[in-house]
């Protein structure tokens, strides 16, 4: 009985592991297409395993049955984590494109209107004499600022971050003179 109990927990986190690596971009996709139906997102989701022959209907409904409600949290987990991470990056891209306006004298439709016309940011510091290596310091705060919260957090070694931050304004430079 014991071996049978252990073949079936293997079998399990098998099934599991191989659905877990689509089962959250399919939560997304579904939640997306089923907000105005009454279709639960993960009926969809083991549907599709089910019709990608990943799943067959017996698997996918005893996995639902058994391990429906963590499945639910671990992916509604990873989906809130991707949310606050992409909230993150639009506060840091905000604050780097605030700080690059403010440095070069210019305003947000302005900004963009020059670099639809062909301009790059090299050349609009250029033009007013501003170096690359300005408008990547006024640009590397805000990812100071998260590195930091994660150091503090203990996310995050402070020798790592350093190494972070030096690649961060590195990467800042090259794309600002185009090399990327």
């Amino acid at each position: 009985m014991t071996a049978k109990r252990i073949f079936m927990g293997m079998w399990v986190m098998l099934i599991f592991g191989m659905a877990a690596t689509s089962l959250s971009l399919r939560l997304i996709h579904a939640q997306e297409s089923t907000e105005a139906t009454e279709v639960d997102p993960f009926e969809q989701v083991f549907a599709g395993l089910v019709e990608d022959g990943i799943l067959t209907q017996k698997q996918a409904e005893t996995v639902m049955e058994r391990l429906g409600p963590v499945i639910r949290e671990v992916v509604e987990d990873q989906v809130r984590r991707a949310v606050a991470e992409d909230e993150q990056r639009e506060r840091i891209e905000q604050g780097q494109l605030n700080n690059l306006f403010e440095l070069l004298g210019l305003e947000k439709d302005e900004f963009f209107g020059l670099l639809k016309d062909g301009e790059t940011i090299a050349s609009l510091g250029e033009d007013r004499g501003v170096t690359v290596e300005q408008i990547a310091e006024v640009m590397v705060p805000p990812i100071q600022r998260m590195l930091t919260v994660a150091v503090n957090e203990g996310d995050l070694e402070p020798e790592v971050a350093r190494a972070r931050l030096q690649e961060a304004k590195a990467d800042i430079e090259e794309k600002v003179r185009g090399e990327e």
